[in-house]
C-alpha cells in the first residue's frame, strides 16, 4: 500500500509586537525569513497586538516540521517616527538670512563696491575708444550732417561726457540727462532760449527761430530712448527740430534692445542716424536711481506711491478707453491744483464734474471707469472725514504734475 500522506500541517507563526524597539528578531535563524509585508500578501492576518495564524499547505508540503518566525514590526509606521519628523530640521549656520543680518552697508558703500569691480578693465576699454580716434570720427560725421546713436552694454554716460570734454568744449552744446524723469518740454524750451538769447515759448516759433541760427548747436542726450518713451511731446519736439533745423547736431545714447522701434522710417531718415557700438560695461547706478524714483540699492522701505514711476502710470493709462483716461486726468488735476494735503476727492463731487463733462452717465459707470486704476493701486477709495466716500491718488505729486503736462 502506498504510504499515507502525513496529516501534519506546515504552520507559519507570525507575531507582531508593538514595543519601542526597532529591531527584527528571528527566533530560528536556520529558517527562511518572513517579513510582515510578505505575510500580508500571502493572506496572513496581523493584528495591532500579538497575532498568530495557522495556514495549511495545500500541496502537501514537506515533513520538515513547523517553521516559526518572529517578526517585529518596523517603526516606520509608528507614531514616534512622524513625531520625530515633525521637528524643525537643523539649518546651516551660513544661512542667507543670517548673513543678511550682518549686511549693514550704506548706499554709498554699495556704490563704491560696484564701481571697484573690474575698474581697470573698464577704464582700459574707454581709453581704447579715445586712442582709436573714435571721438574724432564721431565729431567729423556730426559736422557732415549726420547724427550719432551710441549703443552697447553698459552705461554710456561717462563716454559721452568724455566726448564733450574732448570735442565740444569750444562749441555750443547742451547736455540733456534723458534718464531724469523730471525733465519736461518746458525745460528744454527754456534752455534753447538761453542759448539763442531769446524768450520764445511757442514751440513752432522757436523752431522757426532755430532755422536761422548761424552756428552749430550740439545736443548730447543721455538715454534718449527713456526720454522719448516717457514723453511723446518731447519726441515730437525733437523730431520737428531734426527735420527743420539744419544746424542742430544730435549725439545720443540708447540702452533698450528695441530702441530702434522708437522712430519710423521717415523719422529715422530725418535724423540721419548713424549707429555706433560702444560697450562700456559700466554700471547703471545713476540711471537706475533716477528712473525708479527711489534708489534700488537702499535698504529702507518706501511707501507705495513713492515707488510708482511715470512709465508705470503711463502703461496703465494707455491701455484704457478715452473716457477712462479723461476721468483719470480730471482726478489728477484736482489732486495737483486743489488737494495739497491729499485728503481725497469726494466721490459725489467727482461724479458731478464727470457728468458735466459727459464722461459718465451714472455712479456705476464712474466706478467702472476708475476700477482699473484702483486695481493697479494708482487710486483708492476710502471714507473721508465727513463719512462720505473719497477718491485718493496714490501717485507722487511731481509725477502727477508731469503726467498732466505731457497729456494736455
Amino acid at each position: 500500500m502506498p504510504p499515507k500522506k502525513s496529516n501534519k500541517r506546515s504552520v507559519k507563526s507570525v507575531v507582531v509586537y508593538n514595543d519601542d524597539k526597532d529591531v527584527l528578531k528571528i527566533l530560528d535563524k536556520s529558517k527562511p525569513i518572513v517579513l510582515l509585508s510578505d505575510c500580508m500578501q500571502n493572506g496572513l492576518i496581523a493584528s495591532n497586538g500579538k497575532a498568530s495564524e495557522d495556514t495549511s499547505d495545500e500541496s502537501g508540503g514537506d515533513d520538515n516540521g513547523d517553521q516559526s518566525v518572529t517578526v517585529m514590526k518596523n517603526r516606520v509606521i509608528n507614531g514616534n517616527y512622524f513625531m520625530a519628523q515633525s521637528s524643525r530640521p537643523k539649518t546651516s549656520k551660513n544661512a542667507f538670512t543670517k548673513v543678511m543680518q550682518n549686511f549693514d552697508l550704506s548706499e554709498s558703500a554699495i556704490k563704491e563696491i560696484i564701481e571697484r569691480q573690474f575698474a581697470d578693465q573698464r577704464r582700459h576699454l574707454i581709453d581704447t575708444y579715445i586712442n582709436n580716434n573714435c571721438f574724432e570720427e564721431w565729431f567729423q560725421l556730426l559736422n557732415c550732417g549726420f547724427n550719432a546713436l551710441v549703443y552697447g552694454l553698459g552705461s554710456k554716460r561717462k563716454l559721452l561726457d568724455l566726448f564733450v570734454a574732448h570735442c565740444l568744449q569750444e562749441e555750443h552744446h547742451i547736455v540733456i540727462n534723458g534718464y531724469n524723469n523730471e525733465i519736461t518740454v518746458k525745460n528744454i524750451i527754456n534752455v534753447l532760449n538761453e542759448v539763442i538769447s531769446e524768450s520764445i515759448f511757442d514751440e513752432m516759433k522757436l523752431i522757426d527761430r532755430l532755422k536761422d541760427i548761424d552756428f552749430d548747436l550740439y545736443l548730447v542726450i543721455h538715454s534718449v530712448d527713456f526720454l522719448f518713451a516717457n514723453n511723446p511731446k518731447m519726441k515730437s519736439l525733437f523730431s520737428q527740430m531734426a527735420v527743420h533745423c539744419q544746424r542742430l547736431r544730435f549725439i545720443a545714447s540708447v540702452d533698450h534692445i528695441n530702441s530702434g522701434l522708437l522712430w519710423s522710417t521717415t523719422e529715422s531718415n530725418a535724423y540721419k542716424w548713424l549707429w555706433f557700438n560702444a560697450p562700456t560695461y559700466e554700471s547703471y547706478t545713476i540711471e537706475k536711481a533716477f528712473s525708479t524714483g527711489l534708489s534700488m540699492l537702499s535698504g529702507s522701505s518706501k511707501s507705495w506711491h513713492q515707488s510708482l514711476t511715470y512709465s508705470s502710470v503711463k502703461h496703465v493709462y494707455d491701455s484704457l478707453t478715452s473716457n477712462a483716461q479723461k476721468v483719470f486726468l480730471l482726478i489728477l488735476g484736482y489732486y495737483v491744483e486743489r488737494d495739497a494735503a491729499n485728503t481725497g476727492f469726494a466721490f459725489s463731487d467727482c461724479y458731478s464734474l464727470c457728468r458735466e463733462e459727459f464722461l459718465v452717465t451714472s455712479e456705476l459707470t464712474l466706478r467702472a471707469q476708475i476700477s482699473e486704476f484702483k486695481d493697479h493701486k494708482l487710486l483708492k477709495c476710502k471714507k473721508g472725514a465727513d463719512g462720505g466716500e473719497v477718491i485718493v491718488v496714490c501717485i507722487d505729486k511731481s509725477i502727477a504734475q508731469k503726467f498732466i503736462e505731457s497729456h494736455q
